[in-house]
């Protein structure tokens, strides 16, 4: 008998008829009010699902999560790495991922001389195969190479992880949370992502050229885009930074209606 309320999510690509039956249960039977975290999430759900209920549309609440700024590294600068295993299975270009993260990385420590942080962003402890993986992977494609470490998050909590976000120069990111995390606190973000839900975050915060899809990404592309940002960084830090007073609002004006009173 309590009012219940899903929060900001995105949805799809729904593609089974299971998942539009539980598109619909959900919606129709679980939740009084529903929240899309983008336009073509909400589409997803109403074109493709056939939910009848209206939904709302707001960005995710972890862009208002505080943090305390970590401050300059007494090493340098840093460049943030966010990995992700979802999106080895999405992957369709033929570079593999790894490969062109392990390029990405020799070529930051060759050309603009910046630690590198690899930042997981799922660790589960009895998953044969999650982010902490791939940072490792990736951490030993590139054997040798000094100056490349891995954020020990099973140790910090999740404000502490995205002061560690906050304090890089230039995130590129694979996996949303961290891409959130990244672009609340001002850092400007390359994303290496395969769903549209980058994209329309992106968008909010003015950053829609930074982004490569899994289904073309290449080495070449990646450094190209990456020194691109790396040049540019503090013109789409001053965006970003202006851009998030509207996507705070855009929030907390949804929360206002998901929880009224």
């Amino acid at each position: 008998g309590k009012r219940s309320v899903k929060c900001p999510a995105s949805y799809g690509p729904i593609e089974s008829e299971t998942d539009r039956v539980a598109a619909r249960y959900s919606a129709g039977h679980i939740f009084d009010v529903v929240c899309a975290r983008e336009r073509e999430s909400e589409r997803q759900m109403r074109e493709v699902a056939g939910v009848l209920k209206p939904m709302m549309v707001s960005p995710d609440m972890a862009n208002l999560m505080p943090y305390r700024p970590a401050g300059e590294g007494r090493d340098g600068l840093v460049v943030g790495i966010s990995v992700s295993h979802q999106i080895l299975r999405q992957w369709q270009s033929g570079e593999g991922y790894i490969d062109c993260l392990a390029h990405l990385i020799r070529h930051i420590r060759e050309r603009h001389g910046c630690r590198v942080q690899l930042s997981p962003n799922e660790i589960h402890p009895h998953c044969s195969y999650q982010d902490g993986h791939v940072a490792r992977d990736l951490l030993g494609a590139v054997a040798g190479v000094p100056g490349v470490g891995v954020l020990d998050v099973a140790e910090l909590n999740s404000t502490q992880v995205k002061a560690e976000i906050g304090r890089c120069e230039v995130m590129v990111a694979s996996r949303y949370h961290s891409c959130v995390a990244a672009l609340s606190a001002g850092v400007p973000t390359l994303v290496v992502g395969w769903h549209n839900k980058y994209e329309e975050l992106m968008q909010l915060y003015g950053q829609g050229e930074w982004i490569l899809s899994s289904e073309n990404c290449t080495t070449g592309k990646l450094i190209e885009r990456f020194d691109a940002l790396w040049a540019n960084r503090g013109r789409e830090r001053a965006v970003i930074r202006e851009r998030y007073g509207a996507v705070r609002e855009q929030v907390l004006a949804a929360g206002r209606r998901m929880f009224p009173g």
